[in-house]
């Protein structure tokens, strides 16, 4: 993957998280793949992991909370082990996975959501 092609699928990714954030709505690491236009990727592919990990770093470096929270393994419902791995190198507590991934999301929605407007 070139340099170029890495950037636009960094964004296309980014921007598919942002959606699922706001709507907090989880995707599949098949789902996110195939949505991708600009690259075919696999849901085990290295390059893959990798640029969710760059995007989670970028989202904590906001103060957002690890982006890629919402991607999660078709049977388990939930993040794989390099998300806990991630989170833990990055000074989160993770003792067990299922409170950490919900106590995250709803997390990560809260800083994503878009407030819409308001209405009287």
């Amino acid at each position: 993957m070139t340099p170029q092609i890495r950037q636009k699928v960094k964004a296309e990714i980014k921007e598919i998280l942002i959606h699922r954030a706001d709507i907090k709505k989880t995707i599949t690491y098949g789902e996110l793949c195939n949505k991708i236009g600009s690259y075919q990727l696999s849901p085990d592919d290295d390059d893959l992991h990798q640029l969710l990990g760059e995007i989670s770093k970028a989202s904590r470096k906001a103060g957002k909370g690890l982006l890629s929270v919402f991607v999660v393994n078709k049977f388990s419902k939930m993040p794989g082990d390099g998300f806990f791995r991630l989170a833990r190198d990055l000074g989160y507590s993770v003792d067990d996975y299922e409170s950490f991934f919900n106590n995250h999301i709803n997390s990560v929605h809260r800083n994503y959501k878009d407030p819409g407007i308001l209405t009287v």
